[in-house]
């Protein structure tokens, strides 16, 4: 995950990138960065069931082959949606104080 998240910090500092490619890069980066928080948590808690509260809490999105190309299946809890390219926010606003990321605090 580190290495990833290297690649798409360099790769959004490069001159000339047109906006629409650094925006996408900023989302694709915040989704990483959840994904690899979200996932130490889990290990500092030594989550090792698929029962354990921490684990079904946690969002957690499968890719799902099908005859159309597949699609991805997002879970949380006893709930499941179909992702559909929803929107993540406005990353331009997006600030990480000790209030938003102590769900993740070890």
């Amino acid at each position: 995950m580190s290495a990833l998240l290297e690649q798409l910090a360099s790769d959004v500092l490069v001159p000339g990138l047109e906006a629409i490619q650094r925006n996408k890069t900023e989302q694709i980066i915040t989704v990483a960065v959840y994904q690899r928080d979200a996932s130490r948590a889990l290990a500092s808690k030594k989550v090792s069931s698929d029962v354990d509260f921490n684990w079904l809490s946690t969002m957690r999105c499968n890719h799902v082959d099908g005859n159309d190309g597949g699609k991805v299946l997002c879970k949380m809890a006893d709930a499941s949606f179909d992702y559909s390219y929803e929107y993540l926010g406005l990353s331009e606003r997006l600030v990480q104080t000790p209030l938003t990321i102590s769900a993740f605090s070890p």
